[in-house]
């Protein structure tokens, strides 16, 4: 059975899930150069059926995200990319319908014509193609909470959701046991936490639903107190702690007031309030969440959506008492809609056939030989018997590389495959990084490390293997600032990549031989881009960022390129 699942909304992609596996997936700014790429994803579709070898002829189902219109999302839409602020001011659909459920379904209803032709233009598109299957949708939040619970081994718990909004809901909450999802809560966008967190990222001068991961650097240099209190007349928790209530209002009305009241602090302070308060209100949530509808004393926990690309909040959540284990689904935003909306489609089919692990290595791999790349003449291909050795020679001398290996990676984190690498050794190679990067410089890099020195250099409850995806923060122990002050970022929380010879054996094996040169198997670890590109997917794409970079070296497969100006 072949399914094929696809997201056209933000951060658009396609996933392709075979006989209850999940084989190949992309998200569209990967092909497309443009940052989470809003849109049908066209090449994304073709890429992951090349992967495949596949014809849309041979496909038996496509599953599309969404099942309705989330008039919401236009919000977010028209707001945040300035097409017309005053239009959402005067809109007066506030907490009386946005905010009900009832009223929810009747806005959906209204604006639900808009989905029937959006929905005929795309299954028009793959009959051309010579698609002759089934299509089927998949609700935005279960597609996350798929993401989640079929990617990981453990069976019992709760699948816990939460984003800004989609289709009218920013939080779901499932029962999950024997490979079912059973809806127990959820609530409405209206509401949402992670909205406000798009505020504050706009006020303070970045792009919303985008640069959240830069409010999350800045908090760590702030006092949040007197925002906290701020925020606290905007957005707070129920009686029960099991849902938000929006004290504030509606887009652009809020917005207004917000920034009104926070003209006058300094931008550090108000990135931390929002990342504490955020903390605080998420982690009573989950707590009451867990209470309410799990009967076990610590409980598994598998999440999605973008409100959990914070790290932080991940770390916190994870460290709760009634937590036993807590999943984070890599690719956890929006792009990661396509491969829940596959694997959702999957159980609902043939569930025997779900393959509950699999890796994040589902991307394009290049048949690579020195023939068929070109390089600039100015750069030179290094000879070498041991590459592994002489990667580490020059990583021990403070050299740049740029690494291409394999499989991409799926989702916002590069692990080893499209990424930059360098020792750690020095805290001057953070400056050298952010310049050559174009990069901001109160936003820390991550580190990746061998699984038997992790314990040696971060404190942590955790498994070593729950670090495997770069999705929690933890606090590095005082021996990372002598001998890898580089990644330890100034409150003293790295966000740090477990390496096993099993999870990325090119890796393991570069810090490996780096370890027989400088006692730890630690370098630095940050994708490969340039500022507000994607991570790079072709080749091509390696070298152009090489060069506007001017990195020491890039590795494509097993060769070695110098850049020699």
């Amino acid at each position: 059975m072949k399914i094929l699942g696809i997201s056209a909304g933000h951060d658009s992609g396609a996933s392709l899930v075979v006989n209850g596996e999940l084989i190949a997936a992309i998200n569209e700014e990967r092909l497309s150069r443009k940052k989470l790429h809003v849109g049908f994803p066209y090449k994304s579709i073709d890429k992951v059926l090349s992967i495949s070898n596949l014809k849309f002829s041979e496909l038996d189902y496509i599953a599309i995200e969404g099942k309705k219109i989330d008039p919401q999302n236009f919000g977010q839409e028209f707001f945040f990319k300035n097409k017309s602020k005053k239009l959402l001011g005067f809109l007066k659909l506030d907490s009386v319908i946005l905010g009900t459920q009832m009223g929810i379904k009747f806005v959906r209803f209204v604006f639900n014509f808009k989905n029937y032709f959006r929905k005929k233009k795309i299954k028009n598109y793959f009959i051309k193609k010579g698609f002759k299957g089934k299509f089927e949708s998949v609700e935005h939040h279960l597609a996350h909470a798929a993401s989640a619970y079929f990617s990981q081994e453990k069976d019992m718990g709760l699948t816990i959701t939460m984003d800004a909004s989609g289709e009218g809901y920013c939080s779901h909450v499932y029962v999950s046991e024997k490979n079912k999802l059973k809806l127990v809560h959820k609530i409405t966008s209206y509401h949402s936490l992670a909205i406000y967190y798009a505020y504050i990222t706009k006020i303070l001068g970045f792009i919303p639903l985008r640069h959240e991961g830069k409010i999350l650097g800045l908090s760590a240099s702030g006092n949040p107190e007197k925002v906290e209190e701020i925020l606290r007349e905007f957005i707070c928790l129920n009686k029960t702690k099991t849902s938000f209530i929006n004290k504030g209002g509606y887009y652009y009305k809020v917005f207004l007031k917000l920034q009104k009241k926070l003209r006058d602090f300094h931008r550090d302070d108000i990135a931390a309030g929002i990342q504490k308060y955020s903390e605080k209100l998420m982690v009573e949530y989950i707590r009451s969440i867990i209470n309410k509808f799990s009967n076990k004393q610590k409980t598994n926990i598998f999440l999605a959506g973008g409100m959990f690309a914070n790290i932080k909040i991940n770390q916190k959540i994870a460290n709760l008492e009634e937590v036993n284990s807590c999943f984070i689904f890599p690719n956890m935003g929006d792009g990661g809609l396509s491969a829940g909306c596959a694997l959702e489609l999957a159980y609902r089919k043939k569930p025997q056939l779900l393959k509950r692990r699999w890796t994040m290595f589902l991307g394009s791999n290049y048949n690579i030989s020195k023939d068929n790349f070109i390089i600039n003449p100015k750069h030179s291909i290094i000879e070498t018997n041991n590459i592994f050795k002489f990667i580490a020679d020059e990583l021990t001398q403070n050299k740049i590389f740029g690494v291409f290996q394999n499989k991409m990676e799926y989702g916002p984190r590069a692990l080893g495959n499209r990424s930059i690498i360098c020792s750690a050794k020095k805290k001057q190679i953070n400056e050298i990084l952010n310049i050559k990067l174009q990069r901001s410089e109160f936003m820390p890099f991550a580190p990746c490390v061998l699984n038997e020195d992790f314990k040696r250099l971060f404190d942590t409850n955790l498994e070593v293997n729950d670090f495997e995806y770069m999705t929690f923060t933890c606090k590095t122990k005082t021996i990372c600032e002598t001998l890898t002050p580089a990644i330890v970022h100034v409150d003293k929380t790295a966000r740090p990549q477990s390496v096993s010879e099993k999870s990325n054996n090119f890796l393991y094996k570069i810090l490996k031989e780096f370890k027989k040169k400088n006692g730890v198997g630690l370098l630095i670890n940050t994708s490969f881009n340039v500022h507000e590109e994607p991570i790079v997917e072709s080749i091509s794409d390696a070298i152009k960022s090489f060069e506007m970079s001017k990195l020491d070296y890039l590795i494509i497969d097993n060769s070695i390129i110098k850049f020699s100006e």
